[in-house]
């Protein structure tokens, strides 16, 4: 059974991003951070494939969540 993998699209300076990331860490989900501030085509990705024009984009599998709300 393959593991599904989960990314994380965020960007430097960004306290929903960290937020997020911190609560990743603290269930831990093992995660790839993609800083979209560095990588023109993962900005691109995040705009074209998931509709999202604000960072964190958290990707799940097929599961995208776009944003963060803290908590949970």
């Amino acid at each position: 059974m393959s593991k599904t993998e989960t990314v994380l699209y965020m960007k430097a300076g960004c306290p929903y991003c960290a937020g997020l990331a911190g609560e990743l860490k603290q269930k831990g989900v093992e995660y790839r951070e993609v800083d979209v501030s560095r990588n023109a085509a993962a900005l691109r990705k995040i705009k074209e494939e998931y509709g999202a024009s604000q960072v964190p984009v958290l990707v799940e599998g097929k599961q995208v969540t776009i944003g963060y709300k803290g908590g949970g």
